[in-house]
């Protein structure tokens, strides 16, 4: 098995002046330094929410009611967000007043993962699961609640088919 590595990208990830990731938390204006050994946690906790609402999601297509549905996402979030701020976050390297410069986003990511394959194929299957996900809506004659649930899915589904798309026309040659 080949060890890639992983890149870490997003809205509030930065380089510092050493070449380090750095998660920016703006609220306390505090840097948390992403060290290899810290990047798949990271990518976990950066998709905590989307994480749970999928779980709630795929927990009302086995006609589990709505409200536990709910209490789902709700008891996901939590655990998670508590993981991640008491946890996590803890066990970082702190940079005091750093300031943010060179912000690394999610595509730039792709990018210089240099996948074109993996790009082309996460493309196409974002947007398969996102019609499957709105037919399965439609084929079980869910609540207009949960088919909206469905529908969110279905958007970020095809998002991230655009962004993996974009990243596979991007990428110069076939790795």
């Amino acid at each position: 098995m080949k060890d890639k590595n992983h890149i870490v990208a997003g809205r509030n990830i930065f380089l510092d002046d050493k070449g380090r990731t750095v998660l920016y938390v703006k609220s306390s204006k505090t840097g948390y330094v992403i060290q290899e050994k810290d990047k798949k946690n990271y990518n976990l906790y950066s998709n905590r929410y989307v994480l749970s609402f999928s779980g709630g999601v795929l927990a009302s297509t086995f006609n589990i009611p709505i409200l536990y549905c709910l209490a789902i996402i709700l008891a996901t979030v939590a655990f998670l967000e508590y993981r991640y701020r008491y946890h996590f976050l803890s066990s970082l390297v702190q940079l005091t007043n750093f300031t943010p410069k060179n912000n690394l986003s999610t595509l730039d990511s792709m990018i210089a993962a240099n996948e074109k394959k993996k790009n082309l194929l996460l493309g196409i299957l974002y947007f398969v699961f996102g019609v499957l996900i709105i037919l399965n809506g439609l084929q079980m004659k869910v609540s207009s609640f949960v088919m909206g649930g469905y529908i969110i899915v279905a958007i970020a589904a095809a998002y991230m088919g655009i962004m993996n798309l974009i990243a596979f026309s991007k990428i110069k040659n076939w790795k």
